[in-house]
């Protein structure tokens, strides 16, 4: 009966009565009470059919007559107030007759053939607890599989937050609740878990009287049935609009800001507070190769591998924190053997986390090299030419002034290269020149430098290098370039060289007279050159 006792005790709140007692008509027998123990409820009853007063004041407001079905039977409910009691004018009598024959329903249901059975019990018990909370609180029928469970009890919180009064609610189905917007699949989930006897705890959005929807947290309990009690939900509901909207519109921010991070051609990774990554755009995908789903929750150190100069590991997040411009650098990537070199800022992102943003200069770095190699090499033979040939001696000269030397620089021209290039065309010309240049390299340390200046003249520095040594060097040139040969229409043809150099000992400093001594000392070789040529 404890079902029957909430409605009863819904309907005499609903009227602002004290009590109510349901009996057979005509039969001294009282078969459901709220507000009186049974031996109060049958002498209240006797009093009313006898046209007496009632013991304690009691005054019967409303009468309802109710059927029941099982029994075949015709009863009455009948509720009473004290004389102070206001009347029942708050409560319509289409919800009366509802909230009557839910129950008598109950009556049915629970087979009362006129015992008298006082209602009060663990039902009431909720009820008035309920009815203590300043959150909004219902107590709801035990979920059955597959049907909607009634609303039996609904505190004034309820009332207030959705706007349907106890008596618009107690009787219904919690479906009065729902609209549009509203999950029922995530409502079934959570009468599957009271079912199975879990506490739940879901937001979810119902909807007002007025047709507005709200986004209330639902929390859930269930108390199972037993053989003496049908069971029940006591649902407790709390506005959580605002912080819904906010995480709504915090979600849509970021959705912006994700889709804008995938839009843009550069890659970025964005890290928690321990570096561990959380979100990785398009870019940096396909420039990482990166597959999402293995690099989410990593830490950013295993995925993204970094290297500098001599190999190093790269920390991108080191240093970042408190860094308010970020920490700026550039460093290697390699990924299925292919090498790429990646410009990387880092910023920090307050105390959540970090925004490691990449960009891809591969191509800009191979045009930089390209352009510094083709600034300071010959083209055509591939050594230094005379731009870098000079950076070269000019950095001779000081360490010449700091240390006191000895290096060397020379002139050579090559002896006889106008016959080849007359007799063999140009092209036979660039090769010589290019194999000439080859043989030079490998007669010297790999310290020393020799660079073309144009046409048949190149130029060499040797670095540590005494008079007498840098002397010896360059016969073994001559006597290198003198044992060269090219062969061409089934001739074969040779070139010499002169060479004149000057000491770098820091006497000098002056590239240009250096230059001009090691010249001279070649064009004074020539002649004799010539001669024994």
């Amino acid at each position: 009966m404890t079902t029957t006792a909430v409605l009863m005790r819904s309907l005499v709140r609903m009227c602002g009565a004290v009590a109510a007692v349901v009996a057979i008509d005509d039969v001294p027998s009282v078969l459901a009470a709220y507000g009186l123990s049974a031996a109060d409820a049958v002498l209240v009853l006797a009093a009313v059919r006898s046209g007496t007063r009632a013991p304690d004041g009691l005054l019967c407001i409303q009468t309802l007559p109710i059927s029941l079905r099982e029994s075949g039977r015709s009863a009455t409910l009948s509720i009473f107030g004290s004389e102070a009691a206001p009347s029942s004018e708050g409560a319509p009598a289409t919800v009366l007759g509802a909230l009557a024959g839910e129950i008598a329903h109950e009556i049915d249901r629970c087979e009362i053939t006129g015992a008298v059975k006082p209602v009060a019990g663990m039902l009431e018990q909720l009820a008035i607890g309920i009815d203590s909370l300043n959150d909004a609180a219902a107590i709801i029928e035990w979920p059955a599989p597959g049907a909607q469970p009634r609303i039996l009890h609904v505190n004034r919180g309820f009332e207030t937050l959705l706007g349907f009064r106890a008596a618009d609610a107690i009787g219904a189905t919690a479906e009065i609740l729902y609209g549009p917007l509203t999950d029922r699949e995530r409502i079934e989930f959570m009468n599957d878990r009271v079912r199975e006897t879990f506490a739940v705890r879901i937001p979810i959005v119902y909807y007002r009287r007025d047709g507005i929807p709200l986004w209330v947290e639902v929390s859930l309990r269930g108390v199972a049935p037993t053989p003496d009690s049908a069971g029940c939900m006591v649902a407790t509901l709390r506005d959580v609009s605002a912080r819904k909207e906010f995480e709504l519109a915090l979600a849509k921010e970021k959705r912006k800001l994700q889709v804008t991070l995938a839009a843009i051609g550069e890659g970025v990774i964005t890290t928690v507070a321990d570096g561990r990554i959380d979100y990785v755009n398009v870019a940096a995908r396909s420039m990482l190769e990166l597959d999402p789903a293995e690099a989410y929750g990593k830490p950013i150190a295993e995925v993204l591998t970094l290297h500098g100069t001599g190999g190093a590991a790269v920390d991108v997040l080191h240093g970042a924190v408190g860094a308010a411009q970020g920490v700026r650098g550039q460093a290697q990537f390699e990924r299925s053997g292919v090498r790429k070199d990646l410009a990387f800022v880092t910023s920090p992102i307050g105390e959540e986390g970090y925004v490691v943003v990449l960009r891809d200069v591969t191509a800009q770095q191979r045009l930089s090299t390209q352009l510094s190699y083709e600034a300071s090499h010959d083209p055509l033979t591939g050594i230094y030419n005379r731009r870098k040939f000079y950076a070269v001696l000019e950095d001779a000269i000081g360490e010449a002034l700091r240390a006191g030397g000895p290096h060397a620089v020379a002139l050579l021209d090559l002896d006889r290269f106008k016959r080849v290039n007359d007799n063999c065309g140009h092209a036979v010309g660039d090769r010589v020149l290019v194999d000439v240049a080859r043989l030079l390299q490998a007669q010297l340390r790999e310290r020393d430098v020799v660079a073309r200046l144009g046409g048949d003249e190149f130029a060499i520095v040797l670095h540590d290098c005494s008079r007498e040594n840098a002397q010896r060097v360059f016969d073994g040139l001559r006597l290198a370039v003198e044992a060269y040969r090219i062969v061409h229409a089934g001739r074969e043809y040779g070139v010499g060289v002169s060479i004149g150099f000057a000491p770098i000992d820091g006497s000098d400093a002056d590239a240009g007279r250096l230059v001009a001594l090691a010249d001279a000392a070649c064009y004074a070789e020539k002649p004799a050159r010539r001669k024994a040529g």
